[in-house]
């Protein structure tokens, strides 16, 4: 939400500055902003989680939601350009492969923030690669709707799995109780229980983690993932 009102916000600014700078400069500072923005999520470690959070949205939401709403606006006030009889056709495809590529990455990229609900179960697997498991809490708060209704809070578990670097720093520095941030991909797999009778599980495949715990706070990119894993 605080990206798309920042990507809008960006996307006036923009207009408005085309009048005063060329596309190029202007591009060249979306690219600043965005730079910025996504190094200051790389660089978050701290052991206020509350500050990190803070900081997410101010990097993250603001400078990279901006960035992309300027950059876009140069981009395709160009394009328009090129296409002076067909300027909303030109606007209505990009934006059409703008929106296709929130959803393609939304369904693909998944990021949670929460408490471990138990020590990671870490195991070796041949050339000492190691993999962990973990379970992660994320709880949405109680709220009240505008007709009074109170909705209650709700706490939702995750299964997390985690490969190579990652696995081996979860088995040195997390523990249960700590709170933590995970970026990854869905995965569901199937299974017959001892009843012969199909399960599913659902788990998150952990490319990024960033430990929020004052007691190990620090980020983690981990490797040597099975190939298929696009770890980072």
């Amino acid at each position: 939400t605080v990206s798309m009102i920042f990507f809008c916000l960006g996307g006036f600014f923009s207009g408005q500055m085309l009048k005063k700078v060329s596309h190029k400069a202007l591009l060249a500072g979306a690219t600043v902003v965005l730079f910025i923005g996504f190094f200051g999520v790389s660089m978050l470690d701290t052991g206020n989680s509350a500050k990190s959070l803070i900081m997410l949205y101010l990097m993250y939401g603001v400078l990279g939601g901006g960035g992309v709403g300027i950059g876009y606006n140069c981009v395709i006030s160009t394009v328009n350009k090129w296409f002076p009889d067909k300027a909303g056709l030109a606007s209505g495809v990009m934006m059409m492969g703008f929106g296709l590529g929130g959803i393609v990455l939304g369904g693909v990229v998944n990021i949670l923030i929460g408490n471990v609900g138990k020590d990671p179960d870490v195991r070796h697997l041949d050339r000492n690669v190691a993999v962990a498991n973990l379970v992660l809490a994320t709880t949405e708060r109680a709220y009240t709707l505008q007709n009074g209704t109170q909705v209650p809070e709700r706490t939702e578990w995750h299964n997390i799995v985690l490969w190579g670097g990652l696995a081996d720093v979860a088995e040195r520095y997390v523990h249960k109780g700590d709170r933590i941030y995970i970026e990854g991909k869905i995965r569901t797999n199937t299974y017959e229980d001892q009843n012969g009778i199909r399960r599913y599980r659902t788990e998150i495949l952990a490319d990024t983690m960033e430990m929020l715990s004052s007691r190990g706070a620090g980020a983690a990119q981990g490797g040597d993932a099975p190939q298929g894993n696009n770890v980072i």
